[in-house]
């Protein structure tokens, strides 16, 4: 939870009960500060980002795959 931390580092308060719920207000948040810190996005960002569109169509190939 690279983002996490770093938020929790930055003085963000985290509420982990919810974090499911809450990660991708986080994400912004963290592309954000990064962008204000460094001038462009965070590596964190660009992971999370390649991670849920890997899983989206392998999702999607996964339900094509199974209808034949």
């Amino acid at each position: 939870m690279g983002i996490v931390s770093y938020l929790s580092d930055r003085g963000v308060k985290i509420n982990w009960f919810l974090l499911r719920y809450l990660l991708p207000r986080y994400v912004s948040l963290y592309k954000k500060i990064t962008i204000d810190e460094e001038g462009k996005p965070g590596v964190w960002y660009y992971r999370f980002v390649v991670s849920m569109l890997s899983a989206l169509v392998l999702a999607i190939l996964g339900l094509v795959a199974k209808s034949f």
